[in-house]
């Protein structure tokens, strides 16, 4: 008999979060079957999934992986960079002045900005910008969590804001301080659910406000597409590949001769 492992364990194996390894599995690309508790995952075709393509390099921390999302959004797409040449090079300094890095940190966030891997690697690498959680709570409260002055909603929401597309039924996205993770569990009495309809993107304390989203708001452009790199949607993915090689076109349009 195969043996059959949940989605959680198959994250552990993968190094990945849930949501990629629900899209591997949709893909096709490694075997499983779905059950009412979810996807019921075959323990070998992910162990050969998890050897065939180490990821490049260990994921940022969260403080390094919010610079360089914060980083991507003063880029922009290529239209922009040809109309301010310079774009590419202030990012770094624009986030280096606002979050007072020290010389060394600001040169490996320009590093890391101007070696941007492939979009598969460059999802691993600010994986750890929030620890992703799934709940359910009641369908009468999710439009007041949506509009909850503590989170920032990124996701379907986030990407149909930006690019149109319908938010189907994908689960609320929002991102919160962890610290405030707890009280916003217990206000909208969220209970633990894989498959539920809310997922909360925990971001630890101890990462520069000035990185983070704007609570209250949809998240930015950065964080939006990244999310949509590992959606369940194929047009959302879409989306998101699309903005990634804009943002390395806009990189490469901007580097110095």
């Amino acid at each position: 008999m195969v043996p059959l492992i949940p989605v959680a364990e198959a994250a552990e194996i993968l190094g990945v979060d849930r949501r990629q390894v629900r899209r591997l599995a949709g893909a096709g690309l490694i075997s499983g079957r779905q059950s009412s508790a979810g996807w019921l995952l075959d323990e070998s075709s992910v162990r050969r999934r998890a050897g065939e393509k180490p990821h490049a390099g260990r994921p940022l921390s969260p403080q390094s992986a919010w610079a360089l999302l914060k980083a991507l959004d003063q880029v922009g797409v290529p239209a922009a960079a040809a109309e301010k040449p310079a774009a590419a090079q202030s990012a770094v300094a624009q986030v280096a002045v606002g979050a007072n890095m020290n010389r060394h940190e600001a040169r490996r966030l320009a590093d890391r900005l101007g070696n941007l891997p492939d979009e598969h690697a460059f999802w691993n690498l600010v994986r750890r910008r929030a620890d992703v959680q799934s709940y359910r709570v009641h369908p009468g409260v999710i439009a007041e969590l949506a509009e909850d002055a503590r989170v920032s909603i990124g996701g379907a929401k986030a990407l149909a804001a930006l690019d149109g597309l319908a938010e189907g039924s994908a689960p609320l996205l929002a991102y919160v301080d962890a610290g405030e993770g707890a009280r916003l569990i217990a206000q909208y009495r969220a209970k633990p659910d894989p498959a539920g309809n809310v997922q909360l993107a925990m971001i630890p304390s101890d990462v520069p406000v000035v990185f983070l989203p704007q609570p209250g708001k949809l998240t930015s452009a950065s964080v939006t597409y990244t999310d949509a790199l590992a959606a369940d949607d194929a047009r959302a993915r879409g989306l998101a590949s699309e903005w990634f090689r804009h943002v390395k076109e806009s990189l490469r349009t901007c580097q110095p001769n």
